[in-house]
């Protein structure tokens, strides 16, 4: 997997493993509900507000029906590049005017600081990134950390790498099963609910009355989206 996505994504390399102990490198990151977390502050600062005042105005929209959509992964790499760009522009300004200016007055005037605006993260683009390697885990390589919840992902300082950690719940899938998984996938992706249930009765599942319904509901759920809208402001 490593090979496929080298300088994005890091894996600990194990040290020690028997069949009940595994140790692994110890990576240094932050997790990334934290990151987001503090992302959402960088955010409101950015727009001259708080994220207290950010989530609510965001809250305020939902329930005035609107559709609460952030910057495209697009719009974040612009966004990024210009902060960036204007930084980098101004610190020539302060460079000359520490280095240049400020000797010429035998270094009576104090020196200025140099800006470095914290940038924020390009979500949708590392959303895209955790969609491609788990994808590839479940359906191409049939080997997946069954334990990828978002304390187990780790914000590297590092260029902005992703770690991927906590192994101790690897699975395995056969062949069929992949083939399951895709079609399942497909079948949720078109909004196809005879063939979503037919799928999913194919891997063995069942609720306590049958409903397609409910089997159509809950792999809507699972594998598409669990927003207001779709659970029509029910919880799971």
């Amino acid at each position: 997997m490593l090979k496929h996505y080298h300088g994005s994504i890091v894996v600990p390399r194990p040290i020690f493993a028997t069949h009940h102990v595994l140790c692994m490198e110890y990576l240094r990151g932050e997790k990334l509900d934290k990151a987001l977390r503090h992302n959402l502050e960088v955010l409101a600062s950015l727009k001259g507000t708080t994220s207290v005042a950010l989530l609510r105005e965001m809250r305020e929209r939902e329930e005035r029906g609107e559709k609460v959509v952030g910057p495209s992964k697009r719009e974040l790499g612009f966004w990024r590049a210009y902060l960036w760009g204007r930084d980098r522009l101004t610190n020539v300004g302060v460079a000359v005017y520490n280095w240049v200016l400020r000797p010429l007055t035998l270094f009576k005037i104090s020196k200025l600081g140099y800006a470095e605006t914290e940038l924020p993260l390009n979500l949708p683009e590392m959303i895209d990134l955790l969609f491609q390697v788990h994808g590839k885990q479940l359906l191409v390589d049939g080997c997946f950390n069954g334990d990828c919840h978002p304390g187990n992902i780790l914000l590297l300082p590092a260029h902005q790498q992703i770690g991927l950690i906590d192994c101790g719940q690897v699975k395995h899938i056969t062949l069929e099963q992949r083939l399951q998984l895709a079609r399942l996938i497909v079948a949720v992706a078109k909004k196809d609910k005879d063939k979503v249930v037919a799928c999913y009765r194919a891997m063995g599942f069942r609720t306590r009355h049958d409903r397609p319904e409910t089997i159509y509901r809950y792999a809507s759920v699972i594998w598409d989206r669990d927003d207001k809208e779709h659970l029509e402001g029910k919880n799971i």
